[in-house]
């Protein structure tokens, strides 16, 4: 492992994040905002720079790279962030703990959009800024944007790429990937922002729900959560975004040159769509008994199923008054995500896909033991490592979880409450207590539950092995 190059990369990400914290000062000085306000910000600004600075400066190798540099780099990077971007919760004088700070943080960075705080009225705007502003960065994946617009990051580039955003369609071109990838997150965040103006929605809010839609993250503005911006026009509005947000970036390629046939030859895009029709449909011919209004009716449904399905889990309903039925369409979505190459959690459908092709090859062999029966997504067969791979982070997903449950089970009110929040930090659903409650509240668990919740967000948000390695002693032997 080559310390010198996780330092150096460490040192340029802390400088260049250090930069983003100039806009929510910007806010506070437009809403006229006490002194402490602006300290906020300024102390973690400087520190972060400080500390950047340094790093970068420290002696030794730079150009040797490795893929277990790209894995220490992103979760020793993260964890940094997360901690420095607490910091603003902590010295603005709310009584906040640092234990909530940090659980905030990391909500925010890793686009979970869970919360300890049941006031909002409390904070100045700059904070909440902040808060929402969080959830951008971490879906626009900050650590990507230093390291490849870094002239001596080479390959490296690539492995943090693929730790950030494992999936099927990146390519070794890292740095033309990255950049394209970023236009295409923040032209769609800007059309976000002016649609929901058009429905009516004051700017600031406009700005902060799409900074939440674009990280599928799902903090909300108000104590009243998203249900303050029921209107219908905001509702499909907000509903088409988290479509869109929760697709594979790659596929906005074929969407902007018209070659829609090829988008619809995409697999994975195939049963993201069905997934999204059949669960709404589902749910809705579920949910007529208890609806008077049919197109009301509608519109929750299919704003519910791609709230969790992509991971933003924004309410407008209450789906704990909801049928048995319909809870466990949802819970399933909640496991599922949206699509690999995209900004939202769980374990993707293209590993369901593979899991589920697994599992018939496993019955067909059974019958035919002695036939060659390959996976194959997209027309192509599956190498057998690739293969493995994706199985195994199952198996690794599994102990994560499992281990989370019994950790925070001693401070959770019932099991209910215990594995919804397990359920929606790993998977970064955010708001998943009691089955995904509009009244989800992370205070009830205590402050060593909201640790094991804060790394576990973490672990959801980059793929579980980027914060496993940091804690696996062979990271740090020689050789």
């Amino acid at each position: 492992m080559n310390h010198r190059v996780i330092a150096f990369m460490i040192g340029r990400l802390l400088t260049a994040a250090g930069l983003t914290m100039a806009l929510p000062i910007i806010v506070a000085i437009y809403y006229r905002e006490p002194p402490a306000a602006f300290a906020a910000f300024l102390v973690p600004m400087a520190l972060m720079a400080a500390l950047g600075n340094a790093l970068t400066k420290l002696p030794g190798e730079k150009t040797a790279y490795f893929a277990r540099d790209g894995l220490v780099i992103v979760g020793l990077g993260w964890v940094l962030l997360t901690l420095f971007g607490a910091l603003p919760y902590v010295i603005l004088p709310t009584g906040i703990s640092f234990t909530d700070a940090f659980f905030e943080s990391c909500s925010s960075l890793s686009t979970t959009g869970a919360t300890v705080f049941s006031d909002l009225s409390v904070f100045p705007r700059s904070l909440l800024f902040w808060r929402s502003y969080s959830l951008f960065l971490g879906g626009l994946g900050i650590l990507v944007v230093v390291i490849t617009a870094l002239p001596t990051a080479g390959s490296t580039g690539v492995y943090i790429m693929r730790a950030e955003y494992p999936g099927k369609k990146i390519s070794g071109r890292a740095r033309t990937s990255v950049f394209i990838y970023y236009l295409i997150y923040i032209l769609i965040t800007l059309s976000c922002v002016t649609a929901l103006i058009l429905t009516g929605m004051p700017a600031f809010d406009a700005l902060l729900i799409s900074f939440s839609l674009s990280g599928t993250g799902g903090f909300f503005t108000s104590n009243r959560g998203a249900a303050v911006y029921s209107a219908p026009s905001a509702v499909v509005v907000m509903t088409v975004f988290m479509f869109l947000f929760a697709m594979n970036y790659g596929l906005f390629f074929l969407l902007f040159t018209g070659k829609f046939k090829k988008l619809f030859r995409d697999e994975e895009f195939r049963w993201y769509l069905g997934i999204v029709l059949i669960s709404g449909i589902l749910i809705s011919l579920n949910l007529r008994p208890i609806y008077r209004d049919p197109f009301k009716m509608i519109r929750e449904a299919f704003f519910t199923v791609t709230s969790i399905l992509s991971t933003t889990s924004f309410s407008i309903a209450d789906a704990t008054k909801w049928p048995t039925f319909s809870q466990i369409i949802l819970l399933l979505l909640a496991f599922s995500g949206g699509m690999s190459g995209s900004t939202t959690g769980a374990m993707k459908i293209y590993r369901i896909i593979v899991y589920l092709k697994s599992a018939v090859r496993e019955l067909r062999l059974a019958v035919y033991p002695n036939r060659n029966i390959p996976i194959r997504l997209d027309g192509e067969i599956i190498p057998d490592k690739k293969l493995s791979g994706i199985q195994r982070y199952l198996i690794v997903y599994l102990i994560v979880f499992f281990t989370m449950l019994l950790l925070t089970s001693f401070s959770a009110p019932n099991f209910s409450s215990a594995f919804s929040a397990v359920v929606a930090t790993l998977n970064n659903t955010g708001h998943g207590l009691d089955l995904f409650g509009t009244a989800a509240d992370y205070s009830v668990f205590s402050p060593f539950a909201k640790v094991v919740f804060s790394f576990g967000m973490l672990m959801g948000r980059l793929e579980i092995y980027p914060i496993l390695i940091l804690l696996s002693p062979s990271t740090y032997k020689k050789g």
